[in-house]
């Protein structure tokens, strides 16, 4: 980790609070972002200008997936804004559905990437996936994961990724259900939240 000028990649940058946060701890920090909601991004961008930390920051209006591409997203102005999983739809307003460029997040590690961070709504699987080869230019990692019950083989595989590629990690879970044996009715998207911190 380069504490003079660290590289960071902030996936899901939302209003800006995790780039305002690094460029506290780390004034000469480089960070690119992304944030493919409308609402999101002007609020990120408005803020981070208001606040004069816009030295060394790339802010891109996408998303990044496991490749270049257009992709329909659920847009909400908020924090569950998220790229659009026919798998869910029976629980979505249709009316908030657009389209949005998404990007490679593989193409893009071509160098040491001292933090990526990934908060990217349920995308974060397929992505990490897409990367794996690309795992050994991170030095730190944290993503949200959000999951479902039947679809725990994916947290599995994840985590298996993480040790396959010399990570350790440390988890919080996000609190979905606060009786998670009796659970009449789903609470929200997702069944699983969780904080992955991995480093080595």
């Amino acid at each position: 980790f380069d504490p003079d000028q660290p590289f960071i990649i902030d996936c899901g940058a939302n209003i800006g609070l995790s780039i305002i946060y690094f460029k506290k701890l780390y004034p000469s920090a480089k960070i690119v972002a992304f944030e493919p909601d409308s609402t999101n991004f002007n609020l990120l961008s408005a803020n981070l200008k208001s606040l004069d930390v816009l030295k060394n920051v790339e802010i891109k209006k996408q998303a990044v997936w496991k490749e270049n591409t257009t992709l329909s997203f659920i847009s909400e102005g908020s924090m569950t804004s998220r790229i659009d999983n026919p798998d869910h739809s029976e629980s979505i307003d249709t009316d908030g559905r657009t389209t949005i460029d998404a990007v490679r997040l593989r193409d893009l590690l071509t160098t040491k990437v001292d933090l990526l961070k990934m908060d990217i709504e349920g995308a974060e699987y397929e992505v990490l996936i897409d990367i794996e080869d690309k795992l050994h230019l991170i030095d730190q990692l944290f993503f949200e994961y959000h999951g479902l019950f039947d679809e725990n083989h994916k947290l599995e595989e994840l985590l298996q990724l993480l040790s396959r590629n010399k990570f350790r990690y440390y988890i919080e879970s996000g609190p979905i259900y606060q009786t998670p044996f009796y659970r009449p009715e789903r609470n929200g998207i997702f069944d699983i939240q969780l904080n992955i911190y991995a480093f080595r």
